[in-house]
């Protein structure tokens, strides 16, 4: 069975393109994964204050909340999801 990615920023786009994506998959019977890429927390306000640990489990959660949501919205389709949080910055291989 294939699968169908989904990159997700939990935007409004985001949210469009996950309904087409299920649409596809649906048709195609095919899951999809959803996909969430946190960036590190070395904002300057975290750094500066020095609760990184802190911001970056924090970050994580809201994270996870989010793409909880997007999976069970997605899997009310009729469709096959699976999620997946990774972290890192835009480009990083």
């Amino acid at each position: 069975m294939s699968r169908i990615l989904l990159a997700t920023d939990f935007s409004d786009s985001a949210i469009a393109a996950g309904d087409i994506a299920a649409a596809i998959a649906r048709r195609s019977q095919e899951s999809l994964v959803v996909l969430h890429v946190m960036e590190p927390a070395t904002s300057l306000l975290a750094e500066s204050e020095g609760e990184v640990g802190e911001y970056s489990r924090g970050l994580r959660e809201r994270s996870l909340g989010q793409l909880r949501k997007e999976v069970a919205r997605l899997r009310a389709q009729g469709v096959v999801v699976e999620a997946q949080l990774n972290g890192g910055l835009g480009g990083e291989e």
